[in-house]
């Protein structure tokens, strides 16, 4: 019979069949809970560490360390400006790490400034502007559409 205790970072992890959710968010909560269940089945620091270099790509890892050292920066009361210097991060990823804190869960840059900016509006066309603007021009029908010259 098999150790309880999961020493081998090589040995598979089961999931249920993604069928048996009522959703893919519950079955990823669901994987996640099993991927971590394993890892508090290392006992050495090794094991963890392959199977770390299993999971992820070597830049993955190295975004996760300096995330992780810039959140251990912000713990001790280090200020932006000092883990800028210290790590090289820049300062949208300062603020991502800095709102994980609060909101306990990590979202990059990218995506906080893509919540935070409103959708452009399209343009208003058929305004009395643009007509008469266009009836001044000097314009082509072809195929391509109006070739404005």
């Amino acid at each position: 019979m098999k150790n309880k205790n999961v020493q081998n970072p090589y040995d598979p992890i089961f999931f249920l069949s993604i069928a048996k959710f009522p959703s893919k968010k519950g079955w990823e909560e669901y994987a996640w809970l099993q991927i971590v269940k394993q890892m508090i089945g290392m006992k050495t620091p090794e094991t963890l560490r392959k199977l770390f270099q299993l999971f992820f790509s070597p830049s993955e890892r190295k975004d996760a360390t300096y995330r992780a050292a810039g959140l251990a920066m912000l713990y001790q009361g280090a200020t932006n400006r000092m883990i800028r210097k210290e790590l090289k991060l820049s300062p949208h990823t300062i603020k991502a790490i800095r709102q994980s804190k609060t909101e306990h869960s990590y979202q990059s840059a990218y995506v906080l400034a893509k919540l935070a900016k409103p959708k452009p509006t399209p343009p208003t066309r058929g305004t009395i502007w643009d007509e008469r603007r266009d009836a001044t021009r000097v314009y082509r029908n072809t195929k391509f559409g109006k070739l404005r010259m």
